[in-house]
């Protein structure tokens, strides 16, 4: 019996592996994972693509690194508590085909506690864009602004869509770059098929000058309580089948729910 169970965990180590190989080929724009930090506080959680450093200076402010998360299958995560979170130290123009070019973003991770309408979990806006002609997914805010200003806030819409405290999940979103019916996809862990979503508006000309935050929403409000394992970000708008295989790989290597 011992020897099957130690089969079982090489067999989920390869296929783990080759998941994880899988998703550098599509090769990523950035990639964070929770994996090669010292448990305890991060006050930089760096992107193993091209380097890029999100960070806190404030200890107070500083997530948790966790080097073996129950709710993510061992694997290690970043814990934020509701007053954590972390800047991109790039040039806001670093970000800016997420609100003006074809992307694709997606995470996975787990609320502590849903708060509210939205949690922060990956943000590019200052202040949410309300008065804009758009439209908000039901699992993100993706606002196409209707003059200077286009807002990506990549959080979950938390109560508002049926999830509740203490569950794993994973979220895709891709976007073409442009405006009108079924320009947006997403698929989360509770769709077994893409959702297409209906975004109008005028994209703006002007970068929104708005940095990347993690574990936050508008750069000083619902930011997130729970842990984050992994954020994926590509500058094209990844295929379906790719899409599938980010879900794959999220479910296969840290248990989420599918």
């Amino acid at each position: 019996m011992r020897r099957h169970s130690r089969g079982n965990r090489r067999y989920k180590a390869a296929a783990n592996a080759a998941d994880s190989a899988a998703i550098l080929a599509m090769s990523p724009f950035l990639r964070l994972r929770g994996a090669g930090y010292a448990p305890g506080a991060t006050a930089v959680w760096t992107d193993e693509i091209s380097g890029y450093t999100f960070t806190q200076s404030t200890a107070a402010s500083q997530p948790t690194s966790v080097s073996s998360d129950s709710n993510f299958s061992g694997k290690p995560t970043v814990s934020f508590d509701g007053g954590d979170f972390l800047v991109s130290s790039a040039a806001a123009s670093t970000w800016k085909f997420l609100h003006t070019a074809p992307m694709t973003v997606a995470f996975c991770h787990r609320f502590a506690v849903v708060s509210g309408s939205v949690n922060g979990v990956i943000a590019t806006a200052n202040t949410i864009n309300t008065t804009a002609a758009g439209a908000a997914f039901a699992s993100t805010n993706m606002t196409i602004g209707s003059g200077t200003v286009n807002n990506f806030g990549g959080a979950y819409g938390g109560a508002a869509a049926g999830y509740t405290n203490n569950t794993t999940v994973w979220l895709v979103v891709k976007w073409d770059g442009t405006t009108g019916t079924a320009k947006a996809y997403n698929r989360k862990s509770t769709q077994s098929s893409w959702s297409a979503m209906n975004l109008t508006g005028t994209i703006g000309s002007t970068d929104p000058g708005a940095t990347m935050y993690i574990g936050d929403y508008t750069g000083g409000s619902r930011k997130l309580t729970g842990q984050i394992a992994e954020i994926l970000v590509w500058n094209r708008q990844i295929s379906d089948s790719e899409g599938d295989t980010v879900a794959s790989y999220f479910s296969s290597t840290y248990g989420a729910v599918v």
